[in-house]
């Protein structure tokens, strides 16, 4: 299976600054699972360093033949997640 970068993720890896291996680490050693109901896409999140501080980094990926294709990465905090788990946004998988 290959791990593919979209424009988008890259954009935000530079503009959040995000190591550059952070994607495929997330998606290779994700602590957390979601199915997201709105976008259809696959949530990884995993908790790692960013800006002095142990945060939650989430990827939201899809799945296209034999490929991963990383759409996105961001830092969240518990109580957001919380919230699209209690809303029925994000299902655990």
């Amino acid at each position: 299976m290959n791990i593919i970068h979209t424009q988008h993720l890259k954009d935000m890896l530079k503009e959040r600054r995000f190591p550059y291996s952070y994607p495929k680490r997330i998606y290779l050693e994700a602590e957390e699972k979601y199915i997201d109901r709105s976008t259809k896409s696959f949530i990884a999140i995993k908790k790692l360093p960013h800006k002095n501080k142990m945060r939650k980094i989430v990827i939201a990926y899809v799945i296209e033949n034999e490929n991963v294709k990383i759409l996105t990465i961001y830092a969240e905090k518990d109580k957001d997640i919380t919230k699209r788990v209690i809303n029925g946004r994000w299902i655990k998988i």
